[in-house]
């Protein structure tokens, strides 16, 4: 790295002063202003490669950087999907207490996540649509951010693009319409223009952590099922473009940080932009190259006050994470020491750490264990990790909340209402003291149910408008409460059967529907909102949308049978 610091600056010097001469001042001068350059160097260069962090990149390029860029990022910390409000205040929480949302123009804060949603901006649906925190990408934070619910509905599944003259959906910062970018015809979703690098960055952090992903990809219209380059020619165009024109900012740096010491891992392409341009741009014949201490004993991470956060437990029951303790040129074993007014509620797996092993490119997983035995909103306790020739010792602050069974007592449904053909209105029993609610609908069919709907999200709500049902069937729902980040069980479940159909009664001219390759284009040409709605054969619901205006679009992970509700005009489309 080449760092060019100029620092002008007039020196007056009295010269009637006895006690000092000009020489003496001017050597004051230098002397602490050169501390300070040394000083922002290494804060500079701690930054970018804190203790080592991509010693083993050094001197790749193409797919073998790539990969030993995936070799040092993959091993982190698994959050829980619950957590991410928590950890919603520590990444992208504004000085004023707003939220930072890349989504929307409307101004929100985190006291309450009503109209927010926990957005993946790669979307779940493109590896397996499996929503299970089990799966690292399901909650891994750089690529998961707090959105407008209704901007992130319009975005869908959507690839990023250039949308044209016409988008369907604008609020001011996100666009979903026909992309106007070379490479792809479908729609897609343009994020304002201050933030498209970073989310160029997301994408290209994505396709290095999740390269081992590439047989589990169920959307191509952005990545490849390869290693490298993982990312499809035009979405490496876009992506290039948006990365140079959108330079990495203050707000990105100061969340990388966040997230390394909640995740324990960094987007690499954050801390070293020119990374981009060794693996996919205009420098891939040229490797990469950083200064690395080679004989410095070093603990790479976790860094100096990480956190480990476990959101909420039920008091009696346990939850684990693990700590990635991963280091360079350890010369002998480390300690570790829990500790602190609640330690007794954690426990850690070993209290040494052998140095052979923690030195190896995967580290050693440390894995702490939350056991409340009372409940409480504020169990704390310390990490310190030292030894093995490191300079200091590295402090890892714990802390999880308890909770008791009585405070997670199911929901209570209620009868529905406004039965129709195609849907009706589930309604239960609003409570104060929970985050959200959870809604899932059932189908039942010779004497078997099948889900057909899970809808998340419900803030201060006791009912919600099921919509894209078939006429005269059987249904049930059951509602969900979630507890400072606890799912409770099923409620009481209500049978619903819907009336018998009527669609030549139902027959929306100003509602155009047609396929285009895997997508399903939805057009309303009236002037007024049509909710739209679309669902594949076994009543998954793909797409929801309250109000439509204009043109919509959604890409499918397949050809067959899908249906498209709007306002109750139900249509069969076959995508071939």
């Amino acid at each position: 790295m080449l760092l060019r610091v100029y620092i002008t600056k007039k020196i007056r010097v009295n010269a009637s002063d006895a006690h000092q001469s000009q020489t003496t001042r001017l050597m004051r001068f230098l002397r602490l202003h050169f501390t300070f350059l040394f000083l922002l160097v290494a804060a500079v260069l701690l930054s970018q490669n804190p203790n080592g962090y991509y010693n083993s990149a050094s001197g790749k390029k193409r797919e073998q950087l790539k990969t030993s860029l995936h070799e040092i990022i993959r091993h982190h910390t698994n959050l829980t999907y619950g957590s991410l409000w928590v950890v919603f205040r520590q990444t992208d929480e504004r000085q004023d207490g707003t939220v930072w949302d890349m989504y929307s123009p409307i101004v929100r804060t985190l006291n309450t996540t009503s109209g927010l949603n926990r957005e993946h901006s790669f979307p779940v649906s493109w590896w397996d649509g499996t929503r299970n925190e089990s799966l690292p990408p399901y909650t891994d934070i750089n690529h998961i951010y707090p959105s407008d619910a209704a901007a992130n509905s319009a975005k869908s599944n959507h690839p990023l693009g250039v949308v044209g003259s016409n988008p369907t959906y604008n609020n001011g910062m996100t666009k979903v319409g026909s992309n106007a970018f070379p490479g792809y015809s479908g729609t897609v979703f343009e994020p304002y223009d201050e933030y498209k690098g970073d989310f160029a960055r997301a994408y290209f952090y994505m396709v290095t952590r999740y390269q081992d992903y590439y047989n589990r990809w169920r959307n191509l219209s952005m990545v490849s099922t390869t290693t490298y380059p993982t990312l499809n020619s035009w979405a490496i165009n876009l992506l290039l473009q948006w990365h140079r024109q959108d330079p990495v900012s203050t707000k990105e740096i100061n969340r990388n940080e966040a997230v390394f010491r909640i995740q324990n891992n960094r987007n690499p392409f954050i801390d070293y932009p020119d990374l981009v341009e060794h693996i996919w741009g205009n420098m891939q014949n040229v490797a990469f190259e950083i200064e690395t201490s080679n004989n410095q004993a070093l603990l790479t991470t976790p860094t100096n006050q990480t956190t480990l956060q476990y959101g909420t437990v039920i008091s009696g029951l346990s939850q684990t994470q693990s700590l990635f303790v991963r280091g360079s040129n350890l010369n002998g074993e480390l300690t570790v020491l829990l500790y602190g007014d609640n330690a007794s509620m954690f426990r850690i797996n070993t209290t040494k750490i052998n140095a052979a092993v923690a030195n190896s490119a995967s580290g050693y997983e440390l894995k702490v264990t939350y056991s409340p035995t009372v409940a409480s909103n504020n169990h704390k306790a310390t990490l310190i990790i030292y030894d093995g020739g490191i300079p200091g010792s590295v402090t890892v602050n714990i802390s999880g909340t308890s909770i008791t069974e009585a405070d997670l007592a199911p929901a209570v449904a209620l009868e529905a209402t406004n039965v129709t053909a195609s849907g009706f209105t589930a309604n239960w029993q609003q409570q104060s003291n929970n985050d959200s609610y959870i809604l899932s609908i059932h189908a039942i069919e010779n004497g078997s149910s099948s889900l057909v709907q899970t809808i998340e999200d419900l803030f201060n709500t006791g009912s919600y408008e099921v919509t894209g049902l078939t006429g005269a069937s059987e249904y049930i729902y059951v509602v969900q409460r979630e507890v400072k980040g606890i799912i409770t069980l099923p409620s009481n479940s209500i049978t619903v059967r819907t009336t018998t159909s009527s669609r030549s009664v139902i027959k929306k001219e100003h509602i155009d529907v047609w396929t285009n390759n895997n997508e399903i284009h939805i057009e309303n040409r009236a002037a007024f909102f049509e909710p739209v709605s679309v669902y594949n054969v076994s009543g998954t619901m793909l797409l929801q949308m309250p109000e439509l205006t204009g043109r919509t679009s959604l890409v499918v992970p397949s050809a067959g049978i899908y249906f498209v509700d709007a306002g109750g005009d139900i249509r069969k489309i076959v995508v071939r």
